[in-house]
């Protein structure tokens, strides 16, 4: 195992002994500055009004009460501002000439000379807190640590909403009802956020084990790792779904709409699952029009949609069937659909299958699963003010349907038919 990877590894397992946001605070600086070899260690964690509530050093003195005005001084101009403000690490070579390492030092807490790696703990999009890992020498971290980097931080940051959520629920009277259920969807988002570390881990290490046997003489384990990889890419997919459900159920604002092409989020769906449909010997037939405009969309949110339905699609589609896939403008929208040739479904269920759990799809097959991949398609694709709707006739296969808003300067724009029942 790559020593990186092993690093991450051993660093979670430790991380998972504790659950006391304090002690956690003091292990994570300890854990984490040693990978980075960084001698002097500070976290400065903040609420969602973005004001800081607690602060932990390492091999560095407390901030004395008398210090408070300047600590919060050199905290909004310094390098943690920059960190959380810009939700992104920062790399200072040399902090005796950086004017981002801050505008006011203060006397006898922090180095002046050396360098300096400021690491972003983000959860649920949102920076929870900033790492500042010190060196007394110049040019210690280097560009190529921001892999390495990003991932400490997503796995420390996970910790640390974990370790906070546990002292929330520890010191509040949760016996009231709406705080239960807000207790609730904040455990189960931990989880799903908990499951994102092993596979994480997973992901770069299949990668890094097929670069290993690229050129490895038995196709079969090759074919067998290729599997792995896929398998971990779906249970990721699987993972950020109910991450989404839980967010967008919740109310939480967080689309992060930028202009993408459709005709490049729908070829990156079908490249992903593409494997699947060969192994079951499936064609895919395209019916997109040339003109489809550039849209303003989550456009990750929407690439998992499509590749649900997809996959959605395979899975009821017998040994060498087709999937169709569809786009056009339509009626001032942008109509998007994905049909299988299945056994159908029947009306009367047309209208339960997008709710959580629904079981309505499976009635009339062997395929079986819990029920949430089309209530994720239907209320990511609600989030972009779209609709989502299937049509079906029985022994003719399903038809799944989503319709995503159109620029305002082509509302007028028509183009030809979808394919099949749309």
């Amino acid at each position: 195992m790559p020593k990186a990877i092993e690093a991450l590894y051993l660093l979670a397992k430790q991380l998972n002994q504790e659950t006391y946001l304090a002690p956690l605070m003091q292990l994570i600086l300890k854990q984490a500055g040693t990978l980075l070899n960084a001698p002097y260690r500070f976290m400065v964690l903040f609420n969602p009004e973005g004001l800081p509530t607690e602060t932990t050093f390492w091999e560095l003195p407390v901030i004395s009460d008398t210090d408070k005005e300047a600590w919060e001084i050199w905290l909004y101009s310094g390098i943690v501002g920059l960190v959380y403000h810009t939700q992104r690490m920062v790399v200072l070579p040399n902090i005796a000439v950086d004017p981002r390492w801050g505008n006011l030092r203060i006397a006898n807490h922090f180095p002046t000379k050396g360098s300096a790696l400021g690491l972003p703990m983000q959860y649920d999009d949102k920076i929870i807190g900033v790492m500042v890992f010190l060196h007394p020498d110049t040019g210690q971290f280097e560009s190529d640590i921001s892999p390495f980097a990003d991932e400490i931080g997503q796995l420390c940051a996970g910790h640390i909403h974990k370790a906070s959520l546990l002292t929330w629920a520890n010191s509040k009277d949760v016996r009231d009802q709406l705080a239960q259920s807000q207790l609730q969807r904040d455990l189960s988002t931990m989880i799903y956020h908990d499951l994102r570390v092993p596979l994480q881990i997973l992901r770069a290490s299949s990668g890094k084990l097929a670069e290993m046997l690229a050129n490895y003489d038995d196709v079969s384990v090759l074919n067998l790792l290729q599997v792995n990889i896929r398998s971990v890419r779906q249970l990721r997919r699987l993972v950020d779904n109910l991450l989404d459900i839980e967010r967008l159920d919740s109310g939480t604002s967080f689309i992060q709409k930028r202009d993408a092409n459709l005709h490049d989020i729908m070829s990156d769906a079908v490249e992903l699952v593409q494997p699947l449909a060969v192994e079951a010997s499936q064609h895919f037939r395209f019916v997109v029009a040339d003109d489809l405009p550039i849209l303003s969309v989550d456009a990750d949110m929407i690439l998992r949609v499509i590749v649900n339905l997809i996959e959605n699609a395979l899975k009821y589609t017998p040994q060498g069937g087709l999937i169709t896939i569809g786009a056009k403008i339509k009626e001032g929208m942008i109509w998007v659909n994905v049909q299988d040739s299945g056994g159908g479904i029947p009306k009367e269920l047309q209208e339960t299958i997008f709710e959580k759990f629904s079981r309505a799809h499976q009635q009339t097959t062997t395929h079986k699963s819990i029920g949430l991949g089309l209530t994720f398609c239907r209320m990511a694709i609600m989030a972009h003010n779209g609709k989502i709707w299937v049509e079906s006739n029985m022994g003719k296969g399903a038809n799944f349907i989503f319709t995503l808003p159109l620029p305002t300067t082509n509302t007028d724009t028509t183009s030809s038919d979808l394919a099949s029942t749309a």
